[in-house]
């Protein structure tokens, strides 16, 4: 970006066009929201409107997209002595719900499959 252009910026905009010329690890739009992750601290800032913040988990709100990418890949959920598991592909896998374990196995299969 030009310093013309960014002589022009204020707000949310200007905040991006910083970050991204620091070489900040950013996601988002320079129209916000956008976030930036700071290595040192372990912690996501965010730019832009309050009001569109979502704070989710695959556990509270995404247990559904999980649950589905399950079935797709084949995975089988059972209980074993009192332990949740999970087949899935030639993995598995234990966890201490039946979300936990296909998290922990489609996280396996998804990685090996995208390396």
């Amino acid at each position: 970006m030009n310093q013309q252009k960014i002589s022009e910026l204020s707000g949310t905009a200007l905040d991006y066009a910083f970050a991204k010329a620091m070489g900040y690890e950013i996601t988002g739009d320079q129209n916000g929201p956008f976030t930036m992750y700071n290595r040192v601290d372990r912690v996501i800032n965010y730019f832009g409107d309050a009001a569109s913040i979502c704070l989710s988990s695959f556990r509270g709100n995404l247990a559904d997209k999980t649950l589905s990418e399950g079935l797709y890949y084949g995975a089988t959920l059972y209980t074993e002595n009192g332990v949740a598991k999970c087949d899935l592909q030639g993995i598995t896998v234990e966890g201490k719900d039946y979300l936990e374990a296909l998290l922990r196995a489609l996280a396996i299969h998804l990685s090996r499959e995208n390396s």
